[in-house]
């Protein structure tokens, strides 16, 4: 299967790269997307910047230039569930795009027109979605592999892995009223940048979609610098995940897969 990946920073996806036995040279910049071969299955792994725009920009070409037959979004989040903690992986189940408001011609914030289509009198219908879902086998599939995933301790927790719902939007959250807001409206689990816009673009085309995050920070809670003082740690755990769930299906023993790899 030729998988796609694509995160928004480097940082963010160098440590599956690692894993996956890609040098990067410093002081060189990055080629993206990279394309490699693991296991049974080639993966084309990109980075796309910031924001919805760059995201469905990177989406779009790996779809059409690399004929990817699944995605994967990987990366950092904010947390919005008040039981989630840093270090801890969200698995999506839906996506919605939290900023987007095209009402009164929708009826819901995060509300899209698709399309538009006409009865047999003419009248128009607005075709319209919120909730972009990600493939539910595949969102099983990867849950059941973290069972078997060993994963670095984060502030001396070991992560947990649980599924629910990511929202996206071109802002940063910070404030603890519009955390409120998205647990209330959307019943939104994390926050990103990117992942809905993907959804969508997958959504499109028809392709089967899933987003991964690591908790890196709870919005205003903590600095910048706090922040990037778990990336590191926390996408090594992703990187793991990604592995294991990769490889699900195969016959390897715990002890072949993370000898080989860990």
């Amino acid at each position: 299967m030729i998988i796609g990946i694509v995160a928004a920073l480097r940082e963010e996806i160098k440590p599956l790269l690692s894993l996956l036995g890609h040098v990067t040279r410093p002081g060189r910049p990055d080629k993206w997307p990279v394309i490699l071969g693991f296991s049974k299955h080639q993966l084309i792994l990109s980075v796309c910047g910031f924001g919805k725009v760059n995201a469905a920009i990177a989406a779009q070409e790996l779809i059409i230039s690399h004929g990817v037959e699944c995605l994967i979004n990987i990366g950092t989040a904010t947390a919005v569930n008040k039981q989630l903690d840093i270090g801890d992986i969200v698995v999506s189940k839906k996506f919605i795009q939290h900023d987007f408001d095209a009402i009164p011609i929708t009826s819901r914030l995060g509300e899209i027109p698709m399309d538009v289509t006409f009865d047999e009198t003419g009248i128009p219908e607005l075709i319209t979605t919120r909730d972009f879902a990600a493939d539910h086998t595949k969102i099983n599939d990867v849950i059941t592999s973290s069972e078997h995933c060993r994963f670095v301790d984060i502030e001396s927790r070991y992560p947990r892995v649980v599924s629910g719902n990511f929202v996206s939007g071109d802002q940063l959250v910070k404030s603890s009223d519009k955390m409120e807001w998205l647990r209330v409206e959307f019943e939104a689990y994390c926050v990103d940048m990117e992942s809905a816009a993907i959804a969508q673009v997958c959504a499109k085309y028809d392709l089967p979609f899933l987003g991964i995050r690591v908790i890196s920070d709870k919005g205003h809670e903590r600095s910048l610098y706090d922040v990037l003082h778990y990336v590191d740690p926390a996408c090594e755990n992703l990187a793991r995940l990604i592995i294991c769930y990769i490889t699900h299906d195969e016959e390897l023993t715990d002890e072949q897969l993370f000898s080989w790899r860990f």
